[in-house]
């Protein structure tokens, strides 16, 4: 369906932000737009549904924590969170605690978080299409 995938989400913002899903559909198999927009949101609806299994969120929980140890091994990436936290109100403090936050969640959290946020009526869809071609 696609050649393909990510999501990004910023810890860091205040307020009601952005988790974003991003797809591109593989052209060579002759896959739309359309396509890759419901496949997605099937497997938004089927997270909704069931919870995640509790060893698919150890998995992930432990690329996050990993990915966020090593980031703490550079000064200059602490500096930037730091900077992050603090710019947009909230405590550096918070870096303390979040190795701790991530220990926490629970499969059922994760499927709440999914019915709560990932609605129809929350979404913004951008579509980046090729140019189209001037004939002349």
């Amino acid at each position: 369906l696609v050649t393909s995938a990510s999501a990004w989400y910023n810890a860091y913002a205040r307020g009601d932000t952005l988790f974003a899903l991003s797809a591109a559909p593989n052209m060579q198999k002759g896959r739309t737009l359309e396509e890759v927009e419901a496949g997605l949101w099937k497997q938004l609806e089927q997270l909704k549904e069931t919870a995640p299994s509790a060893e698919e969120l150890e998995r992930v929980r432990a690329q996050v924590i990993a990915g966020l140890v090593y980031e703490r091994d550079s000064i200059t990436q602490q500096a930037t969170t730091i900077g992050q936290l603090e710019t947009v109100g909230l405590s550096w403090r918070l870096m303390d605690e979040e190795l701790s936050a991530l220990e926490a969640v629970t499969p059922e959290d994760i499927q709440q978080a999914a019915r709560t946020y990932f609605t129809r009526s929350r979404l913004s869809a951008a579509h980046v299409l090729p140019e189209e071609s001037s004939d002349e």
